[in-house]
């Protein structure tokens, strides 16, 4: 099982559907290499700032636990690899619980078991699926 203990800042999760795609992938992971970041097939997992952000090669970032500066700053880094960034950005906002009784999502909070990167990987695909599809 992977496990990686990220300190949170809040317990907020924002899905934003940025772009199209990227315009490259070597770009795109040229960018996140600056920051600790691990690909996960077509995700990378990027450490910043009061969480950590997933970004899914079809032009949509979940952010976990980033505050608001941090966030606008790292869109805006994203748009710069960006293929036709939407002209408004499709947004989802949710809250989570970490240790919870067992993986649910209950009146727009995500109950998670435990610190575990897996499950946040398996939500953030599903809201980032949802915010693209929107």
């Amino acid at each position: 099982m992977t496990t990686n203990v990220t300190l949170f800042s809040n317990n907020s999760v924002r899905a934003i559907a940025l772009c199209n795609s990227f315009k490259s992938l070597p770009e795109l992971n040229d960018l996140l290499s600056k920051s600790r970041s691990v690909r996960y097939r077509d995700a990378v997992r990027a450490e910043i700032q009061g969480g950590e952000a997933w970004v899914f090669d079809y032009g949509v970032v979940v952010f976990w636990g980033v505050g608001d500066n941090e966030r606008q700053a790292f869109v805006r880094q994203l748009e710069t690899v960006a293929d036709e960034v939407l002209v408004q950005h499709q947004v989802d906002d949710f809250e989570f619980v970490l240790d919870g009784d067992n993986h649910r999502i209950h009146e727009d909070t995500l109950y998670l078991q435990g610190h575990d990167v897996l499950p946040r990987l398996a939500a953030s695909h599903a809201l980032a699926q949802s915010v693209k599809l929107a």
